[in-house]
């Protein structure tokens, strides 16, 4: 070495600790000191040159048997091997040293836990979007009408505005196509020039009864436009309809080729001639056959009659119209046939004894015992659905204190009702069933002076609403039921007490909207028309039932027709003797003090008859 220090020594003097280590391992020259990365000898090739005597240590190894060749012999095998083993390294190293770079700089930024939920969200809701988009089916329809003394037999297109709604795909198609047929006839009873005529429920029960009515694709404008989807169709759910009519090519282009499936339908009704005079209230009936192209009908009653009009205002009427004979009113609720057959389901059959209830004309209530043994059918394991909180099979809901299960009853759809074994005895869901049967009567006993009130003051325009009365009874079994198994199995009965309440089973579907309007303990003040006619049917039983009857806890199902389909109610009374449920006099001043009287009130003059009330 020519100077004092070394390579390796002034690149330590220099280094960190960290460097210190990769510096000592660094291949030198023997002679002259310099550090080489890639030196593989002990004398660099310039030294060698230079030092031909010391060339890679020949001169000491000239003779092997001295005891520092033996000792340089060994010491440089064991440098060599350092060399060799810190040169694999520091190669490595430089190889990777990129790779680590680039993964230091690309590290993910650390999110805010809300932000990640929120991302988490949005991809959820992003796929149930377009899970939803191929899951559902539009229809777009239109109401033609075929007028009753039309020679040509030519329909006219309703003046309604163009109706569009959308199905879940596994809707049933013939239930789907119910429910578009109640919602125009709840659209054209609002055409002013109808909904002045007052036509009684009857008629337009007949002239929008689903046997009856047609419908059509919409293809195009021209002869041939339309095509009558025929009943054996309509059998499975509206994506199947779908399908078919889309194999069969009566859709139109835009129809068939738009991205999520869609219908356009045409809906043909034949209009009724009837006479609003007539003390019998009897309509001319117009028998419907369809062609192929759905547009032919036979007469079968007598002559016709003109309708005659009055001159009264068009839409729901708030105020005292001119004394006038009006048509009674008739309930308007039908019974359809539930989205879901009931084949799909294993009942088991009970033998049973029936008691219904007559109301008198004063609002007594009288039970009613039948002492014929008749049979009901009630689902089986509905009790598995309703271990695992899902709603399906036999198991239809609950309540605060009840079960719903699905039952047959002469071959129409019934809800079973029973209370809850956790919070009832045998004795208590006798009563609790019985008392609620009484309330059902009850509540429709004060509903139709709800009309007969309507009809005095010349209120219109109300909405159709009936109690889910008709057709509910008591059920007795006459066998004894197995009692509820005690060494912790599942209890699997199928009815857990002898004593059930059965009331038909409410259609629902996509156009069918539940609606709470008021609680038990908290009176209602709706926003909406048909709420504000609740609440007002709420006071009028306080005010027709002289302040002894309030009816709490309504709620109901409301038709795509906007007819109005109560169940379930509760009540406080003065004798506070009505049910479990029943709070007494204290709960109908509290309905007073917080009862908002609203143009329905205040056009049947209610009002009136309870001072103090707001108005």
């Amino acid at each position: 070495m020519d100077g004092q220090e070394c390579g390796k020594c002034s690149k330590l003097w220099e280094a960190t600790e960290a460097e210190r280590t990769a510096v000592y391992d660094k291949p030198q020259c023997k002679h002259c000191g310099v550090c080489y990365d890639f030196l593989r000898s002990t004398l660099c090739e310039p030294c060698k040159v230079v030092q031909p005597g010391y060339h890679d240590g020949e001169a000491v190894l000239s003779n092997p048997s001295s005891e520092s060749a033996k000792i340089l012999s060994h010491g440089s095998s064991a440098g060599n091997a350092t060399r060799s083993t810190a040169a694999t390294i520091l190669d490595r190293r430089s190889g990777f040293t990129s790779i680590a770079s680039q993964h230091r700089l690309n590290q993910p930024r650390p999110q805010n836990s809300l932000l990640l939920s929120a991302s988490e969200v949005n991809r959820k809701v992003s796929a149930l979007k377009a899970r939803a988009k191929n899951s559902q089916v539009d229809i777009d329809f239109s109401l033609w009408v075929y007028p009753a003394q039309n020679k040509q037999v030519t329909a006219k297109r309703a003046k309604i505005p163009p109706s569009h709604c959308t199905f879940p795909a596994n809707e049933s198609a013939r239930g789907a196509l119910q429910q578009l047929l109640l919602k125009s006839k709840g659209m054209y009873c609002t055409i002013p020039v109808q909904s002045t005529d007052a036509i009684p429920s009857e008629i337009l029960d007949s002239m929008f009864k689903f046997e009856a009515a047609t419908f059509c694709t919409a293809k195009g404008s021209g002869p041939g436009g339309t095509a009558v989807i025929e009943d054996q169709v309509m059998d499975g759910s509206i994506e199947d309809l779908f399908v078919r009519l889309k194999h069969k090519r009566v859709l139109s282009d835009k129809d068939g080729s738009a991205k999520v499936p869609r219908i356009t339908l045409h809906i043909y009704v034949y209009e009724i001639e009837w006479d609003n005079e007539e003390a019998d209230n009897s309509p001319d009936i117009v028998e419907t056959r369809h062609n192929s192209k759905g547009k032919s009908r036979v007469r079968k009653s007598a002559p016709s009659r003109k309708r005659k009009r009055s001159d009264s205002k068009d839409s729901a009427s708030a105020t005292p119209g001119p004394s006038a004979k009006r048509a009674l009113y008739q309930s308007e609720y039908q019974r359809w046939p539930s989205a879901q057959g009931s084949a799909q389901f294993s009942f088991e059959t009970f033998k049973f004894r029936q008691t219904t209830c007559t109301i008198a004309t004063d609002g007594t209530i009288e039970p009613t015992h039948c002492e014929d043994l008749e049979e009901i059918s009630i689902a089986r394991n509905w009790q598995t659905q309703h271990r695992a909180k899902q709603l399906g099979g036999g198991y239809l809901g609950q309540g605060l204190t009840k079960l719903a299960i699905r039952g047959r009853y002469k071959g129409l759809d019934y809800a079973i009702l029973q209370c809850k074994p956790i919070s009832s005895s045998s004795n208590t869901n006798m009563k609790d069933l019985s008392d609620e049967l009484c309330l059902l009567h009850k509540a429709q006993y004060f509903m139709d002076s709800f009309y007969k009130r309507a009809l005095a003051h010349g209120v219109k325009g109300l909405p159709s609403m009936k109690w889910n009365v008709a057709g509910a009874f008591i059920g007795k079994l006459t066998d004894l039921l197995p009692p509820a198994p005690t060494d912790g199995t599942d209890d699997n009965r199928s009815l857990l007490y002898d004593v059930f309440l059965a009331t038909p089973l409410l259609p629902s579907g996509a156009l069918y909207r539940e609606v709470k309007f008021s609680g038990n303990e908290q009176p209602g003040n709706n926003e909406d028309m048909i709420g504000r006619v609740v609440d007002a049917y709420s006071h009028h039983v306080l005010v027709d039932s002289d302040f002894e009857t309030l009816i709490s806890d309504i709620q109901g199902i409301i038709a795509p027709d906007h007819s109005v389909t109560l169940f379930d109610p509760q009540a406080h009374t003065e004798s506070q003797d009505s049910g479990y449920w029943d709070k007494g006099p204290d709960q109908i001043q509290l309905f007073q003090a917080l009862h908002d009287c609203n143009q329905f009130c205040k056009a049947l003059e209610l009002e009136r008859h309870v001072p103090g009330f707001k108005h």
